[in-house]
């Protein structure tokens, strides 16, 4: 019910260009993720769910740029409507954080973490997905941004999917 996996691309900007003007930008190992989105009313008004996955993304840490995995959870409330994330990604852990619903099947959440006394701020967007007209599944992208300057700068972005269990 979800498909995931890497693309790429190379963008050229004229001189004229209203962003990076005579620039270049090239994307390689970007990630995906795509599925059949599920509709509000296949939302349950009660109850709870536990969905499980992964986590892969690009890092760009300091001078260092590679890609880096990590696991995703999130226990839902139905009745709540919103859940408890617990992530970890390229060594840091991201818990309690509380991912809310917004439009429709859509969902939001924002958490940090400190590693090596730098504080990362995790954001989350994601959305249920649906397989034989029932939910299934969470996906959706994320990014990482940190207090880090120089040689301590932490950025990343990337995708996540979950299993319902």
């Amino acid at each position: 019910f979800l498909t995931w996996g890497w693309w790429g691309g190379d963008v050229a900007y004229d001189n004229t260009a209203a962003y990076n003007p005579g620039g270049r930008d090239r994307l390689s190992f970007a990630t995906y993720v795509a599925g059949t989105l599920a509709t509000a009313a296949q939302l349950p008004n009660t109850g709870s769910a536990t969905f499980k996955g992964h986590m892969v993304g690009n890092v760009q840490a300091g001078n260092n740029a590679y890609i880096a995995v990590g696991s995703y959870t999130n226990t839902w409330n139905w009745g709540s409507s919103n859940g408890t994330l617990n992530v970890t990604f390229d060594g840091a852990t991201y818990n309690t954080a509380t991912t809310t619903l917004g439009t429709g099947v859509q969902f939001s959440g924002r958490t940090t973490a400190t590693v090596s006394g730098d504080t990362r701020t995790l954001n989350l967007n994601g959305a249920f997905f649906q397989s034989n007209n029932a939910v299934a599944g969470q996906a959706g992208n994320f990014n990482v941004t940190s207090t880090g300057t120089g040689s301590n700068a932490y950025k990343a972005a990337g995708t996540f999917a979950a299993q319902k269990q």
